[in-house]
């Protein structure tokens, strides 16, 4: 689908690095792919063999893993290159309280397929490309515009959907059905329905299954969807679901 130069940067040790690399090989098809454990790597990479990639994606697994001088490095060295940060569940408050990455770039891992496909089409001059400096509402308006890149995230989105919020805290629970209801899903208060928010810690589901690093997960014949995804995760993983 890409026949362009695309680096890959990210630990060589995360579950997070393996699962973006697939995406990528996925969506990129017969992509010219060279992946670097580091930034160092990449841009003695880069000026070693005289390499310039049109895209670099970067695994971001824990908050603090990059520094401020490796990203400003990594961004002078790549000028010209499209720029995609795909974090992990441990990266979600970056945005609010770091700014180490440009917001733009930053996508959460969940929406990689989906951020590939429209870098694609901004190297194939589909698509007008989001520039570093773009804000909120612009970002928002690139990764979840009414196209055809949208309608394959949404396919599943027909019709009713009831949760039930399985939630003690009632300052959290009142915010995430707030959040679901803008996304179109109803809150429930019947045992009969079998979607349900229940807010595990990490690692603390009965069956030992962890759900920081996925939105969602089966037990006990139910549907266990973690109230630790962003709001649009919930509500894909609970479309999805339907």
């Amino acid at each position: 689908m890409l026949n362009r130069p695309v680096l890959l940067i990210g630990s060589n040790y995360a579950n997070e690095s393996r699962e973006v690399e697939l995406v990528v090989r996925q969506v990129l098809g017969d992509c010219e792919l060279r992946a670097c454990s580091s930034v160092t790597a990449a841009i003695n990479t880069i000026r070693r063999d005289e390499w310039f990639p049109d895209l670099v994606v970067i695994s971001q697994t824990w908050s603090d893993e990059f520094s401020r001088d490796e990203v400003e490095n990594l961004i002078s060295e790549c000028a010209l290159a499209r720029m995609i940060v795909a974090y992990g569940p441990w990266c979600d408050s970056d945005g609010r309280n770091r700014t180490t990455w440009p917001l733009a770039v930053r996508v959460p891992l969940w929406l990689l397929e989906s951020r590939l496909l429209r870098e694609v089409d901004v190297l194939s001059g589909r698509l007008e490309p989001l520039p570093l400096t773009a804000n909120r509402e612009e970002i928002f308006e690139f990764d979840r515009g009414h196209d055809q890149t949208n309608a394959r995230l949404e396919a599943g989105r027909i019709g009713p959907v009831e949760v039930v919020l399985d939630i003690s805290d009632p300052d959290l629970r009142d915010s995430v059905a707030a959040q679901l209801v803008d996304e179109g899903i109803r809150i429930s208060r019947s045992d009969d329905v079998s979607l349900r928010i229940y807010d595990a810690d990490v690692d603390q589901t009965a069956d030992g299954l962890g759900l920081a690093g996925m939105p969602e997960c089966a037990t006990a014949g139910r549907s266990v969807i973690s109230k630790l995804a962003s709001a649009d995760a919930l509500a894909d993983a609970i479309f999805r679901r339907k």
